[in-house]
């Protein structure tokens, strides 16, 4: 995690590297192993927690589901980095929705077993942030099965 005392400036300088390595895994293609690095990983993005003087972030807005095509409101702590503005330290985000298997009042990450991307972006302002926090991409990938009894 990030130093709490460093400010926004060192969220901003942080999520702009996150942005540097994620456009590095999308883009890599070799001449003899083509896009082997983003194959391997199985993913270009990477999760993350923000947090700021008063703790764990938490974000919310609406968007349009595309497996549903509805517009859905989403609460989340848990984004993903989809623009980085560093002259500005502003970021664009994007939520995730958790799946919990047991019901949860407190959305603990240890209760989580998945993150799905929604259609729900954000512009933040990353001057008030003081940490941040990655995740397992294993979050974004993990398939679910769910046996009948």
């Amino acid at each position: 995690m990030g130093n709490l005392n460093s400010g926004g400036s060192c969220v901003c300088e942080a999520l702009g590297e996150l942005k540097e390595f994620q456009d590095m895994i999308a883009e890599s293609n070799t001449k003899f192993f083509g896009r082997l690095l983003h194959k391997t990983i199985g993913t270009d993005s990477i999760p993350f927690l923000l947090f700021n003087q008063k703790g764990l972030l938490m974000l919310d807005g609406f968007g349009i589901n595309q497996k549903k095509g509805k517009k859905e409101h989403v609460k989340s702590q848990y984004f993903l980095l989809k623009e980085i503005d560093k002259a500005n330290c502003r970021a664009k985000i994007s939520l995730l929705k958790p799946m919990i298997i047991h019901d949860s009042s407190e959305n603990l990450l240890c209760d989580v077993i998945k993150l799905e991307k929604t259609g729900v972006c954000i512009e933040i302002d990353l001057s008030g942030l003081c940490a941040i926090q990655l995740l397992d991409i294993d979050l974004l990938k993990r398939k679910i099965v769910i046996e009948p009894k």
